[in-house]
């Protein structure tokens, strides 16, 4: 029986760069990433942001993640979806997640 995983990746110094506050450049083996994993049959791949699921979606278009669905970290409906299995970020205190996997960026 197969176990469906939810992946959270995080944009703002994770997905994208976080040299400046409006940099839009993408880090091109984090955008590899969530396009690779949300080809996996059992994963669901969530991208999203504190600064709320518009912005997510916005990167996401920018950098051409497909597959994916955009949420905000702080929205109470993106919470009616699970806590994800596997969260990507960039904060070395994260912990929303049952695993959490921070970046090497900073």
């Amino acid at each position: 029986m197969k176990r469906n995983i939810l992946v959270a990746i995080d944009v703002d110094g994770t997905l994208r760069c976080n040299c400046k506050t409006l940099c839009d450049d993408p880090d091109q083996r984090i955008v590899d990433l969530a396009n690779t994993l949300a080809t996996f049959k059992n994963v669901r791949v969530m991208i999203w942001s504190g600064q709320g699921q518009e912005y997510a979606y916005h990167y996401m278009n920018l950098f051409g993640i497909e597959r994916c669905f955009a949420a905000s970290k702080i929205d109470k409906d993106t919470w009616a979806h699970g806590r994800p299995n596997i969260a990507i970020d960039d904060q070395h205190l994260f912990d929303l997640g049952e695993l959490n996997l921070i970046v090497r960026e900073k």
